[in-house]
């Protein structure tokens, strides 16, 4: 038993490496490409479209700045404590909501396509940097998690349930565990 533990701490190891080391470095490569991409368009929208605010176009470059700077930090546990973080200050959330509406406010469809495309950039990228804990760990939990949830899930009722119908639903024994 011990051994088979052993070669399943093995190949989970080598899994690991494989894809710390391998896949999501070179994904990650890509992604960086993807918003330099971005950022090109930006700019030669900006000196298309003579419409095109500063403020406007210095929010979505900061944003796409800002992604690249953090890409290989990004990943779930980092997002949720920067959502918590924002949520706890309030000028901080006014700041973006001036910026967003700056952004949403330009007029330019392009400017917008421009952010969400960074945004599923960044949400693809909290995926490849989580992914060494959702696809070796997390996901084959889960069926783990699923068949315990619906073996536990009858608990409650049995334990609401008048004694008397636990007694009459239970199978007949042959042997008495609590002799009187």
């Amino acid at each position: 038993m011990f051994a088979v533990l052993v070669l399943v701490a093995g190949f989970y190891a080598v899994l690991h490496f494989v894809w710390e080391s391998i896949i999501a470095p070179s994904v990650r490569l890509g992604i960086r490409f993807e918003l330099f991409a971005l950022r090109d368009r930006l700019r030669r929208l900006k000196i298309m479209q003579n419409g095109l605010t500063d403020g406007a176009y210095h929010s979505v470059e900061d944003g796409i700045h800002s992604a690249l700077h953090i890409l290989y930090d990004i990943d779930l546990p980092l997002l949720k404590l920067l959502e918590n973080a924002i949520r706890k200050d309030e000028k901080l959330q006014e700041r973006i909501r001036k910026r967003q509406a700056l952004v949403a406010d330009s007029g330019c469809d392009e400017l917008n396509e421009i952010m969400r495309a960074v945004q599923k950039i960044v949400e693809k990228t909290a995926v490849i940097n989580s992914g060494g804990w959702l696809v070796l760990y997390i996901v084959p939990l889960m069926p783990l998690a699923i068949f315990c949830h619906k073996v536990f899930s009858p608990i409650a009722n049995i334990l609401y349930a008048p004694k008397s119908e636990v007694d009459r639903l239970l199978p007949e024994s042959s042997v008495d565990f609590c002799p009187a």
